[in-house]
């Protein structure tokens, strides 16, 4: 469930963690389709790359002369192997098919690179925000769920990517009394009520956004989720070790 109507700023000391060591000789690799981070990245220096699944996505990146697009997928790139320095998935990485996708990953990066992935992560940590999500789970259970706990795994499991480092980015987002309340409204949860229960329910987040803003306007509270991890790439040179039942074809 999004948290508010507008978006989190993306924070630029989370640029700088992201990139942290990244040669600039070497291109970053970006595979997102939102072009705030390409764009981060080129305004600091970065020779940009930005993968996309679908040709329309292209047209977002229309005019950024100093950003390249192609159209590829994680699990098959068209870049020579050791030709990336950097990759950074922005709210991506839960769409890529794991085993093809992360040795494709190390594949292309040169010897010191690594991937990186980052996600917006609600803050349930606040007790007005508590009690909302509570509210929304007296009618739903599973309403406003905020757990992240599988999306970095394809990187923290992978083989070729051992060791990786995390960090959290604090990021506020203004809300009005208007938008939390039509943001309520807005979710599936809503629909199953009769008008009744949901003039009450929308009345009940207005009082919720009262008792917390003290007349003022609200901050909704995000955590940028960051993870980064350095390519290993003895993985494509180990022998091979065939257990003792093993077929074994003489040529």
């Amino acid at each position: 469930m999004t948290m508010a109507t507008g978006r989190p700023e993306f924070p630029l000391a989370a640029i700088e963690w992201l990139t942290e060591g990244a040669s600039r000789t070497a291109p970053v690799l970006t595979l997102a389709t939102a072009p705030k981070v390409p764009r981060l990245l080129a305004a600091a220096g970065f020779d940009v790359v930005v993968a996309l699944r679908e040709r329309d996505e292209t047209a977002r990146f229309a005019g950024v002369s100093e950003i390249r697009t192609v159209v590829a997928r994680a699990e098959a790139l068209p870049f020579a192997t050791h030709g990336i320095g950097t990759i950074i998935a922005y709210q991506s990485l839960h769409r890529f098919a794991p085993g093809l996708a992360m040795p494709e990953l190390a594949r292309v990066l040169r010897p010191g690179g690594h991937v990186a992935a980052c996600y917006f992560i609600r803050d349930d940590s606040l007790p007005w925000v508590k009690r909302l999500v509570a509210m929304m789970r007296e009618i739903n259970p599973a309403a406003m769920p905020a757990d992240d706990s599988a999306q970095h795994q394809p990187l923290t499991t992978s083989k070729y990517f051992p060791d990786a480092a995390n960090k959290d980015f604090r990021v506020w987002v203004s809300v009005s009394r208007s938008q939390l309340v039509t943001m309520v409204a807005h979710q599936p949860e809503v629909d199953t009520l009769s008008t009744a229960e949901r003039a009450s329910l929308l009345d009940a987040a207005g009082g919720i956004y009262d008792s917390a803003s003290s007349g003022g306007e609200l901050r909704l509270p995000y955590y940028l989720r960051c993870w980064r991890a350095g390519v290993d790439h003895t993985e494509f040179t180990r022998p091979v070790r065939l257990a003792n039942d093993g077929l074994i074809i003489s040529l």
